[in-house]
C-alpha cells in the first residue's frame, strides 16, 4: 500500500515597514499555530511583547542589504538586476541554511523581518527550492504613525541608533518598504491587512487565512489568548487624518496610497507602479546630496523636496485611456524662446513616449492636412483671428480637441492696460493699444479652446477663470541643452584663472529694464565693498538707465544676445546668476523660472526675487538665495555673502544642478507629459462643454 503523501510545508512571510505592526501580527500567528524561529530577538522597551523575528534572519538580511550597497534605513532602490544576478545563487543557499537552522523540520514556518520587504525575491526563491509553500501577509500602518514611532526612539539612548527624526525621510522609507513589498509579492498568494483594523477586529483580518486553509479553527482558550495579545499599548502614535503633519497635498497622497494598497486591482497597481518609479527616480537623482544627513537630523531638505515632488505628481497616478496618438502643434510665435520650451520640448517628450508629432507655424498652408491625422491639436500663443478660427473649425469638424498653450499673462486685458508689462513702456501709443486689443483676442482664443496648458500655478489660476480645464506643465529643459550643459561642467570658470568673480544678468528680450532696476543699486553697493567682482550683461539692457552704476562702467561687460543653444556655454563662464523680478506685479508673478533653469544646469546658482516660480525653483540657502526684501541693501548682502564664501557657493552650484535636473529635466517629464496629453486627447468639443460647470482640473505640477 502506497504511503500517504505528506502535506507540503508552509511558510507565512510577514511583510511590513518597521513599526507597522509586524510584531503583534506575528504574535497572533504564533498563537494560531505557526512556529516562530528558534533564535528570537529578546523583548525590549521598544517592543515589550517581543519582536518574533530571528537574529540570524536579521543578520543575513543586513548582510544582503550591505552587498546591495544599501542598509535598513536607506530608501534607495535595489535593482532587479542585482536581485536576479547569478551571484545571488550563493545567497539563496545561505538563506536555505538559515531557514534550516531556525526551523528544522517544522511544517508551519513564521518568517518575519521588515527587511524582507526589500529582499523578498531571494527568500521566495530559497523557500520554493525547498518545496515550501508561501503565503505573504502585508500589514499596512499609516506612514504618519510610523514616522511618529520612529522619531520617538530618539528619546531613548538605547534605541536612538534605530530612530529616524526627519518625518519626510521616514515617509520615504515607508514608501520604499511598502511599495517594494507590494510589488514583489503581487504574484504570490497574499493577504493585505491594515494595522488599525487588526487591532479593532483581528478575527476578520485573519479570515482570508482560514479560507485558504493556512489557519485552522481554534478553541476558546486559543481565541482568548489571541484577543489578550491586542493591548492598548499597541495604539501608541495613532494617526488622526484631521491632523496632518505635512503640506495638504502630501497628506492627501499618503491617504491615497493607503487606499490603493488596501484595494489591489489593475488601476491601483498602475498608480502604485508609477509612484514607485518616481521614488526610484528621485532617490537616485538626489543621492549625492543626501549623504550627510544622519538618522537623528530632524531637518532633511532633500527628503522634503522628494516627498513634495511625489505629491505634486498626484494627478498622474490615474491611468488614462490608451489610444493611438498624433499631436499637432501650431505655433503663433515660432521665433520665440517660448516656442522652444512650449512646442519643441513638449513635442520631443511626446515623441520619446511613442507619440507622433507634427509642428506647424500658424500661417502654414497644410495645417488642415495634418489635423486630419491628429488625435489632439495644440495652439501656442494664438489670438482669435482668421487663422485661429479656421483651426477651431477644422477641429470641430474632425471632432478632435483643441488645446491652448500660453506662457505669459497676455490674456488679461486689465493687466495689459495697467502698465505691468515692462515691454510696453517705450512703445508708441498705437502699438500699446494694439497690445491691449490683442489681449482680448488671446482671452477669446483661450476661452474657445477645449482645455489649456499653462507654465506656472499663478498663470493656471488666472486661466481657470476663462478655461475650465487647465493643466500645468512647466518649462523644462531638453536633451540637447542638458548635453551641452554637461559638457560645459568640465571647463573652468573665468574666475578660476583671474580671481575676478562675475555676476551675470541675462536679458533675452527688451523687457527687463524694470526688473534690473531692482538690483542695480545693490550691485553698486556690492562693487563698493568688493573690488574683485564684475557684472556681465547679456542681451538687451541699456546700462545708462542706472546712474548708480556709472562709476563702475569699467567693471561691466556687455555681451550681445546669445543664440539659445549657445547660452549654456556662455553662462557656465560666470559665478552667480541674478534674477530680479518686479514685486507686486501680476505679470511677473505668473512668469516661469526659465532665467534660473539654464544657469542651474551649468552649476551657476541664482540670487532671485521671491515670485512663486522662483520660490519653487530655489531652495533658499541650499540651491541659491531668495531676496525677501527688494532693497539695495538686501541684494548687496545676498550677493556679498556668496562672493565671500566660495565653499558655500560651490555647494549651492552642485545642489542647484542636481535639483533642477531632477525636477525640470527632460527625462523626468516624458511620462507625465504623455499622460497629460492622453487625458486631453480623450476630450472632444462636445465632452469638454460638459466640463464648463465642473471644478477646474487638478494641478499637474
Amino acid at each position: 500500500m502506497q504511503a500517504a503523501k505528506s502535506a507540503p510545508r508552509k511558510a507565512l512571510i510577514v511583510l511590513g515597514m518597521h513599526r507597522s505592526g509586524t510584531s503583534v501580527l506575528s504574535a497572533l500567528l504564533v498563537r494560531a499555530g505557526f512556529d516562530a524561529p528558534r533564535d528570537l530577538m529578546p523583548a525590549t522597551l521598544d517592543n515589550p511583547q517581543g519582536y518574533w523575528e530571528s537574529r540570524r534572519i536579521a543578520k543575513i538580511n543586513n548582510r544582503l542589504l550591505a552587498a546591495a550597497h544599501t542598509h535598513w534605513n536607506d530608501d534607495s532602490q535595489i535593482s532587479e538586476q542585482w536581485l536576479t544576478s547569478q551571484e545571488r545563487d550563493s545567497d539563496v543557499r545561505a538563506i536555505q541554511d538559515v531557514v534550516d537552522k531556525e526551523f528544522g523540520p517544522s511544517e508551519r514556518l513564521l518568517i518575519k523581518d521588515p527587511r524582507l520587504c526589500r529582499l523578498l525575491p531571494l527568500w521566495v526563491k530559497a523557500l520554493s527550492a525547498d518545496d515550501i509553500a508561501i503565503q505573504c501577509i502585508l500589514i499596512l500602518r499609516h506612514p504618519n504613525a510610523v514616522a511618529s514611532s520612529l522619531a520617538a526612539r530618539a528619546s531613548n539612548k538605547e534605541f536612538a541608533p534605530a530612530a529616524i527624526c526627519s518625518y519626510s525621510r521616514a515617509i520615504l522609507l515607508w514608501l520604499r518598504y511598502t511599495l517594494d513589498a507590494e510589488m514583489r509579492s503581487r504574484d504570490s498568494e497574499r493577504t493585505i491587512i491594515v494595522y488599525d483594523h487588526l487591532l479593532s477586529d483581528w478575527k476578520s483580518c485573519l479570515e482570508p487565512l482560514f479560507e485558504g486553509h493556512w489557519l485552522e479553527s481554534f478553541n476558546e482558550d486559543t481565541e482568548s489568548e489571541m484577543s489578550n495579545i491586542i493591548q492598548p499599548g499597541y495604539r501608541h502614535h495613532a494617526y488622526n487624518s484631521s491632523q496632518g503633519i505635512h503640506p495638504k497635498e502630501v497628506d492627501q497622497l499618503l491617504d491615497d496610497v493607503m487606499q490603493w494598497l488596501a484595494k489591489p486591482g489593475h488601476d491601483n497597481y498602475h498608480r502604485l507602479d508609477f509612484l514607485r518609479s518616481r521614488l526610484d527616480y528621485f532617490t537616485e537623482h538626489y543621492k549625492d546630496l543626501r549623504v550627510n544627513y544622519d538618522n537623528l537630523c530632524s531637518d532633511d531638505c532633500w527628503s522634503d523636496q522628494i516627498l513634495k515632488e511625489l505629491a505634486r505628481d498626484s494627478i498622474y497616478y490615474h491611468s488614462p485611456k490608451a489610444t493611438k496618438h498624433t499631436a499637432v502643434f501650431i505655433s503663433a510665435s515660432p521665433r520665440s524662446k517660448g516656442h522652444i520650451y512650449r512646442v519643441e520640448n513638449i513635442a520631443l517628450a511626446l515623441r520619446y513616449s511613442g507619440w507622433a508629432t507634427i509642428i506647424h507655424r500658424i500661417d502654414d498652408e497644410d495645417i488642415e492636412t495634418s489635423l486630419a491625422k491628429a488625435s489632439i491639436a495644440v495652439v501656442f500663443r494664438a489670438t482669435a483671428n482668421d487663422q485661429f478660427n479656421a483651426i477651431r473649425s477644422s477641429c470641430d469638424t474632425l471632432e478632435i480637441p483643441l488645446i491652448y498653450d500660453i506662457d505669459d499673462l497676455l490674456f488679461d486685458p486689465e493687466v495689459t492696460s495697467s502698465g505691468q508689462i515692462a515691454y510696453l513702456d517705450n512703445l508708441p501709443e498705437a502699438e500699446r493699444q494694439k497690445w491691449i486689443l490683442d489681449s482680448l483676442k488671446y482671452k477669446d482664443a483661450l476661452k474657445r479652446c477645449d482645455a489649456s496648458i499653462l507654465t506656472t500655478e499663478p498663470l493656471r489660476q488666472r486661466a481657470s477663470l476663462v478655461s475650465k480645464i487647465c493643466y500645468m506643465i512647466p518649462n523644462i529643459s531638453s536633451p540637447r541643452v542638458e548635453q551641452i550643459s554637461s559638457t560645459t561642467l568640465l571647463s573652468p570658470r573665468l574666475s578660476d584663472s583671474d580671481g575676478i568673480q562675475r555676476l551675470v544678468f541675462a536679458s533675452g528680450t527688451e523687457s527687463h529694464h524694470r526688473d534690473f532696476k531692482i538690483v542695480a543699486e545693490g550691485i553698486a553697493l556690492t562693487f563698493q565693498q568688493n573690488p574683485s567682482c564684475s557684472l556681465v550683461v547679456i542681451g538687451h539692457l541699456d546700462i545708462s538707465l542706472y546712474p548708480s552704476l556709472a562709476p563702475f562702467a569699467n567693471r561691466i561687460i556687455r555681451v550681445p544676445v546669445i543664440p539659445f543653444y549657445d547660452l549654456p556655454i556662455e553662462l557656465s563662464k560666470y559665478d552667480i546668476n541674478l534674477c530680479p523680478l518686479e514685486p507686486a506685479n501680476d505679470f511677473c508673478a505668473c512668469k516661469s523660472a526659465v532665467r534660473c533653469l539654464v544657469p542651474s544646469l551649468v552649476n551657476t546658482p541664482s540670487i532671485a526675487s521671491t515670485t512663486p516660480s522662483l520660490r519653487d525653483i530655489i531652495i533658499h540657502g541650499k540651491t541659491g538665495l531668495l531676496v525677501e526684501e527688494d532693497s539695495p541693501e538686501a541684494w548687496a548682502s545676498a550677493i556679498s555673502s556668496l562672493l565671500a564664501d566660495r565653499q558655500k557657493r560651490l555647494a549651492m552650484a552642485k545642489a542647484c544642478c542636481i535639483d533642477v535636473r531632477a525636477r525640470y529635466g527632460h527625462s523626468s517629464w516624458i511620462e507625465r507629459i504623455s499622460m497629460v496629453f492622453q487625458n486631453l486627447s480623450c476630450l472632444s468639443r462636445r465632452s469638454s462643454n460638459a466640463y464648463q460647470s465642473s471644478p477646474t482640473a487638478s494641478i499637474l505640477y
